[in-house]
């Protein structure tokens, strides 16, 4: 696997406009599925790096060998020296890059807030 952890977030806007944490563990991912198609309505944000326990913290979040950054207002062709390995459209006319590299980086290097 390219990423490490034990779980893993996924955040959702709610109603009162705060956003609230949902934690799947490896063995759960058969759910994330529907847990997507529950929430299809919903500004959803997904992290790339796992943790060591249902936090979003720093110091329980594992390097990764995975960057991703959002990219929406830089034009695609920027990238083509460097261009993501998976580009995803998260929304109309917004991305997210991801990079899958042979090194690991802290979770500093990555988006700090992750949404």
């Amino acid at each position: 696997s390219r990423i490490e952890g034990k779980t893993f977030c996924i955040s959702r806007m709610t109603t009162d406009k705060e956003w609230k944490d949902f934690y799947f563990e490896r063995h759960q991912f058969h759910t994330i599925g529907a847990f997507l198609d529950e929430n299809s309505c919903n500004d959803l944000y997904f992290g790339l790096q796992g943790s060591t326990k249902e936090s979003r913290r720093n110091d329980d979040i594992i390097p990764s060998k995975i960057l991703f950054a959002d990219i929406d207002d830089v034009q695609r062709e920027e990238f083509d020296d460097f261009p993501p390995s998976v580009l995803i459209e998260s929304s109309p006319g917004r991305y997210v890059g991801i990079w899958y590299t042979d090194f690991y980086y802290s979770p500093d290097v990555n988006h700090q807030d992750r949404r």
